[in-house]
């Protein structure tokens, strides 16, 4: 059975200019009233739920990206109360997975935005059998940069909002719901195509993180796919695929920050064979880079990565100096990296005497 999706742009609507991501693209529309006044939420439903009023779809959508983005005029942090409640309780998400089926790029804006504000939100798309066929299409086949982008975002954001409800110590439904329909595959591949804008390649990798962290054997089931996709005996493509990105001369910071956290699941996934593929590809020469980074959080994720690597690789794999590294930052005892570079140092001194003896003459 195969789904066909046809999209006509809106006119009129959207700034015409490359897309900057959520919370920026519309800032120049007039928002509607508010939409805790009473009615206003059955309205949007009126109108998006009717083909006569198809022209309206648009400011409809944006209406509500605004109000639960919390850029009205009010300010009142309406995401945080009674706004998504009258959103769900309307059928808004069902109304705008079917609007965006239609060709409504704001329906898709603005659902993104939904994903990220609120548990009930996020259950609806998950409960609403066509919202998962759609945007594993747009993820896969569709031309629109911005409509992949924010796919991508909707996976990160309803993981994330799992996350922050429950912790980690609750099994995230919403993770597993993505892995079992093969979500990586696709955004495995938008990562490796040179051609895709560097905020899909961002969006892209940040989702395939998220899924990593959550989804349980989700590591292992992403390197077994890149297999299928690739047709490899071996997930060799993984590792070049993720090093390769990652040196992109237009890779954000934050597709680094991804892919340093990625590298570090598939040396989990993969063992000591794949560790020595991570190896090959650059993988430990790219986050020692890393280490160096301003932004904390991609220092730290490139210093959890390394010592996944010695954990699960050979001590005999690692350059010339690598060891003076990890001294290094052991020395400047930052609190982000001090824990992993302790345990990437003491696997690699296991068992193996030269770097035991490196380690002790270096105090």
């Amino acid at each position: 059975c195969r789904f066909f999706f046809f999209f006509q742009a809106e006119d009129g609507i959207r700034d015409a200019q490359e897309s900057r991501g959520l919370g920026d693209v519309y800032k120049r529309q007039p928002l509607c009233s508010s939409l805790i006044e009473e009615g206003f939420a059955h309205n949007l439903a009126l109108i998006l739920g009717s083909q006569e009023h198809k022209p309206a779809w648009g400011s409809a959508a944006v209406a509500i990206a605004h109000t639960v983005a919390n850029e009205g005029e009010d300010g009142k942090g309406l995401m945080e109360g009674a706004a998504t409640f009258m959103i769900a309780e309307a059928g808004l998400i069902e109304l705008l997975v079917d609007t965006i089926a239609q060709g409504s790029d704001n329906s898709l804006y603005a659902l993104a935005h939904l994903c990220q504000s609120s548990l009930e939100c996020c259950q609806r798309v998950l409960n609403y059998e066509p919202a998962g066929r759609l945007l594993m299409w747009c993820i896969d086949s569709s031309d629109n940069a911005d409509w992949v982008q924010w796919c991508a975002d909707i996976v990160t954001n309803m993981v994330a909002v799992w996350y922050r409800e429950y912790g980690r110590s609750v099994h995230n439904e919403f993770a597993d719901y993505w892995a079992n329909i093969g979500a990586h595959v696709p955004l495995l591949t938008r990562l490796a195509d040179d051609s895709q804008t560097p905020m899909v390649h961002e969006s892209s990798a940040r989702a395939l993180r998220a899924l990593c962290n959550c989804a349980p054997n989700f590591d292992a089931s992403l390197c077994g796919q890149c297999c299928l996709k690739f047709n490899l005996p071996k997930p060799e493509q993984l590792c070049r695929l993720l090093v390769g990105a990652a040196n992109r001369r237009s890779a954000t910071d934050t597709l680094q920050s991804a892919i340093s956290d990625l590298i570090g699941h598939v040396a989990q996934a993969g063992g000591r064979e794949l560790c020595h593929v991570l190896q090959d590809a650059g993988a430990l020469r790219f986050l020692v880079t890393m280490l160096d980074a301003t932004d904390v959080r991609t220092s730290k994720a490139a210093m959890r990565s390394i010592q996944a690597c010695c954990e699960h690789g050979s001590s005999s794999e690692v350059e010339p100096g690598f060891i003076q590294k990890l001294l290094e930052e052991i020395s400047l005892a930052k609190p982000t990296t001090l824990g992993p570079a302790i345990g990437a140092l003491a696997s690699l001194a296991i068992g193996n005497q030269a770097y035991s003896s490196a380690v002790g003459e270096k105090g």
